[in-house]
């Protein structure tokens, strides 16, 4: 039988595949909340698209991956947008695949090894099996199978969510085979231009957070970004994890850039990162970025890192140009002196001054390599020029307004045109020299108009050593550093990422608070590890697992008095759709509770509550409309309602929300604006058979406030108490819910993929550094907090390992070439 027609004999099923995945998205999008019309055009834009070109899920994926969760607007949590995105990859790349088969054109494909691809295929049928396994354990614990499109996490479809991404990781493995079988060097920058979108959407989402919120700067609120994850509404590390996983990637694509255009793409999408993660305010993401950013430097270095820039391996460094070690070596005290300066120069002079010591590092790092052509005379000539224009302009900026704030760029703009276009000519260089020591005089000037006495002679002791610095460096040979601006501009990365640690540790309060809690929030968090396995059920539970997504549930059940978290559900009662709200008995502050809430549109007069509800016993609700994004409040209107005790019959109670207006927003620091109801002092659930929030026109904000259509539009937080819903620790969510097989399953993945990009025979592949510090990465978010009860990480994580664990070995002998001479 020939190659076409064994491929032949496969059109049938990729058929079939591709018909069952059409039918199961046309299927969700009948359903979609807020836009069937706008779901259905998306889903066949996509489908179509996949059909056309079946590799461009490499980069829509992961690129759309962030953006895919619009729970708090639809109330989708069992089922969301990602699902119909891979449903219609599958869909389209499927039939795509079927039509060609069935034309007998298949793509040029070269044979991959079958290895890899076993091994890692009967490791991920192992896991499968245990996800089998949990699902219908799951299912079976929550008292058997209710369909619901609005359950919480507490139903037996929370299951059902949990296995998701194991299905579409078995969909898309076979699409990512055939994409390396088409070119496996393109279909590796594909996913990796994915991934650094990806990264670079969730900073961006960080960004505007920030920015519309605390401040950019504001480093001392009790203020923690979420980023675009709704998962994170009851806590959680879907950013955390995600930041970890996609860091590396960028980290690479910077080393391999093939342009100046890419490298700066890709240099900015790491600094934007850089502040995201620092804004999660995360320690043990503090902890997994330089890990996975040292795990992908490791591997790319012991793979080709060794060799002079685009030099073989045991090839000479070129003329000119520092050894790698000795470039290397200058680099890290580049790093470390830049660092000491930052912490030395920001208590006094602020940001203004630390954007100038960014900036005059900058300069150094290009005067310097070509500052030692010049002779003693020019030497002095540009020291002379120096002395003589540097009072001239330091009296002219003391006399502008903003004046030592408009000097310094204007400095930076002329030191850096001199050295890009010095092109071997002393007397640029020499006037760049120049250029450069006033920008360091305008660096103490701009320091003491800041922060006045006290900022000057810090600033003046870090000009001062860098004028040194010049000095004993210029007169080496070789250079000290390579003049190729690629690797200077990454020298700069790094300090830039330093002083941004600078301002997060000394510019605000929260982080320094947040380690000093370090030792009380690990024991409590070990406390919580034991107690969340001491709910286990003795016997097969500890092989099998209770089931998949049966941890909240048993955690509530298992809690003592005091100790339970909130619920709510909805229900049927006398024929009519009701909420039913039971509040937690674990509560220590109004942040804690429960809240069922809505996005509305922004009220600008006082508006009115009235809720159709009944209570067995006295109850409070508290109301509330809040400039909000998903746990954090910035200015809102509230309002008590007093239930009457002991009435079983529906009641109808309103009252006013008081509060400062709420503002009106300017574009693009648009904020939204939530609704919440939260039910406190009462041992028995409350049941709401309607909420209407009106202003004096009549005008109901809110959408389905009958509940006739279940908890569409309608959403839930728990803005301060997110243990109960986690295991927070990834070894122990896996422990509880898929018991020792599931545990055994996933180490021996993880163990597959680990080896296979760091000792194995892909370890020289182009994505092996980035793969490498990815899994180093979110495994060590894993070690605080769950990764595998939030589909969207644990879809990339399962997706990530299975591509390394699979990965072949590289045609060529070493990765491509980090930072050449090509800048």
């Amino acid at each position: 039988m020939t190659r076409s027609q064994r491929r032949l004999l496969w059109a049938p099923l990729l058929a079939l595949l591709s018909a069952t995945a059409l039918a199961a998205a046309l299927a969700l999008v009948a359903h979609h909340p807020l836009s069937a019309g706008l779901a259905l055009a998306a889903v066949l834009v996509v489908a179509l698209g996949s059909a056309a070109c079946p590799q461009a899920w490499l980069i829509a994926l992961p690129a759309l991956l962030p953006w895919l969760g619009l729970a708090p607007w639809s109330g989708w949590i069992m089922v969301e947008e990602t699902d119909l995105l891979v449903l219609a990859v599958v869909a389209g790349a499927y039939a795509g695949g079927a039509w060609r088969a069935w034309q007998h054109s298949p793509a040029p494909a070269e044979r991959l090894a079958w290895g890899p691809r076993v091994v890692g295929g009967l490791l991920f049928a192992f896991w499968a099996a245990s996800v089998v396994l949990g699902l219908q354990r799951g299912i079976a614990d929550a008292g058997g199978m209710v369909w619901d499109w609005y359950q919480a996490y507490r139903g037996p479809m929370n299951a059902l969510r949990l296995a998701k991404p194991t299905l579409a990781v078995a969909l898309l493995l076979p699409l990512w085979w055939q994409a390396l079988g088409q070119g496996g060097e393109l279909a590796a920058r594909r996913l990796t231009v994915g991934l650094v979108l990806a990264h670079a959407g969730i900073a961006l989402a960080c960004l505007w957070e920030r920015a519309a919120f605390p401040g950019l700067l504001n480093f001392s609120a009790d203020y923690r970004s979420t980023g675009p994850f709704w998962e994170m509404h009851v806590g959680g590390a879907p950013l955390d994890g995600l930041l970890a996983l996609t860091l590396p990637f960028v980290l690479m694509a910077c080393i391999q850039a093939r342009s100046r255009l890419a490298w700066l793409l890709a240099a900015a999408t790491l600094l934007l990162g850089s502040y995201a993660i620092l804004t999660t305010f995360s320690r043990i993401l503090l902890l997994a970025a330089p890990l996975a950013v040292a795990v992908a430097l490791g591997v790319w270095w012991r793979g080709q890192g060794r060799a002079a820039p685009g030099a073989q391996r045991g090839s000479a460094a070129p003329a000119g140009v520092a050894a790698p070690r000795a470039a290397i070596g200058m680099a890290l005290l580049l790093w470390l002196a830049v660092s000491l300066a930052a912490a030395v120069m920001f208590p006094s002079s602020g940001y203004r001054g630390l954007l100038a010591l960014l900036g005059n590092a900058a300069l150094l790092l290009m005067v310097a390599p070509l500052a030692h052509r010049l002779q003693p005379r020019e030497w002095a000539a540009a020291v002379a020029l120096a002395l003589a224009g540097a009072p001239v302009l330091l009296a002219a900026a003391v006399a502008l307004p903003k004046g030592p704030y408009l000097l310094q760029p204007l400095l930076w703009a002329g030191v850096a045109a001199l050295v890009l276009l010095a092109r071997g000519s002393h007397t640029r260089i020499a006037l760049a020299l120049a250029g450069w020591l006033v920008a360091l005089a305008g660096m103490v000037l701009l320091a003491q108009h800041w922060g006045g006495g006290p900022a000057l002679v810090p600033a003046a002791a870090v000009a001062a050593a860098a004028v040194l610095t010049l000095i004993v460096t210029a007169v080496r040979r070789p250079p000290p550093w390579p003049a190729q601006l690629r690797w200077q501009g990454g020298v700069w990365l790094a300090m830039a990422v330093s002083a941004a640690v600078t301002c997060i540790f000394v510019g605000g309060a929260y982080m320094a608070g947040r380690l000093d809690a370090t030792a009380a929030d690990r024991v409590d968090r070990f406390q919580h590890f034991r107690d969340g396995l001491a709910a286990l059920p003795d016997g097969r539970a500890w092989w099998l697992g209770q089931g998949l997504g049966r941890f909240a549930d048993s955690y509530a059940l298992a809690a003592g008095p005091g100790h339970r978290p909130g619920d709510l559900r909805w229900a049927w009662v006398d024929g009519q759709r009701v909420m039913r709200m039971a509040p937690g008995t674990h509560l220590m502050g109004f942040g804690e509770l429960l809240r069922l809430s809505q996005r509305i549109a922004r009220p600008q007069q006082a508006l009115t509550l009235r809720a159709t509800l009944r209570s067995p016993e006295a109850a409070l609700l508290h109301a509330e409309v809040c400039i909000k994004h998903l746990l954090y409040s910035a200015g809102c209107q509230g309002l008590e309602l007093r239930v009457t005790a002991g009435n079983a019959d529906w009641q109808t109670v309103s009252g006013v929300l008081v509060g400062e207006p709420l503002p009106v927003d300017a574009w693009p620091w648009v904020r939204f604006t939530v609704f919440s109801l939260a039910v406190e002092h009462a041992r028995l659930p409350v049941e709401l058979g309607a909420l209407h929030l009106t202003d004096a026109q009549g005008r109901d904000y809110l959408h389905n406030p009958g509940f006739q259509q279940g908890g569409q539009r309608w959403f839930f937080s728990s803005d301060m108490h997110h243990l109960p819903w986690h295991a927070k620790n990834a070894v122990v969510h896996l422990l509880f819910e898929q018991g020792w097989l599931g545990l055994a399953a996933m180490a021996a993945l993880s163990a597959c993929a680990l080896w296979r990009v760091t000792l194995g025979g892909a370890r020289r592949h182009a994505l092996a550094p980035a793969l490498a510090g990815a899994l180093a990465g979110v495994w060590a978010v894993g070690a605080v907090d769950s990764l595998f009860d939030m589909p969207r990480l644990a879809l990339m994580l399962l997706l990530l390992t299975m591509v390394a664990a699979t990965l072949p070995a590289p045609a060529l002998a070493t990765l491509p070439a980090g930072p050449a001479n090509r800048a």
